[in-house]
């Protein structure tokens, strides 16, 4: 089982490349050791819609089997889930959003892969911390500023 687990981390890890969005000071899930503070990042979680804490499981039950078994294989390994996501909507129901998606994640990751409660806290931090601001999409192209989009709509496990 630890085979195929390590194959898939190694597989989304080329897949969901995380310098894709320009975000190289963060962790790929197939490193050897992680240090309190390490970044990790994860690969995308696919919403029902733009507003809805309701995951897309047809969209996002390899990720998260990924996250998943990630956690397992790393049982001392304590980490914040971290949801964040684009400047489209109000500050305030953007927190609120990615906190309910945080904890609906943080709960289907305890009770499907049976990990103790502790390993795992959840926090939604909205449009707090992008990777690019408003200011370095003013200029870009459509594509481009959908492709910075996606990389603000982010997961993240955080060394605790």
């Amino acid at each position: 089982m630890k085979v195929i687990f390590s194959f898939l981390v190694i597989l989304m890890s080329v897949l969901v490349s995380h310098s894709q969005c320009g975000i190289e000071n963060y962790k790929s899930m197939s490193e050897p050791a992680y240090l309190s503070g390490d970044q990790i990042y994860c690969p995308n979680i696919t919403f029902v819609n733009e507003t809805s804490s309701d995951i897309d499981f047809d969209k996002s039950r390899f990720s998260l089997q990924i996250i998943g078994g990630f956690l397992q294989t790393h049982p001392n390994l304590f980490c914040e889930l971290q949801i964040h996501t684009d400047f489209k909507a109000d500050e305030k129901e953007n927190l609120k959003l990615t906190q309910l998606r945080a904890d609906v994640i943080r709960e289907y990751l305890i009770e499907t892969f049976v990990l103790p409660d502790y390993q795992i806290q959840a926090k939604g931090y909205g449009f707090g911390v992008p990777i690019h601001t408003l200011k370095d999409m003013e200029d870009a192209k459509k594509e481009e500023k959908k492709e910075m989009q996606r990389c603000n709509n982010r997961t993240i496990l955080r060394v605790i």
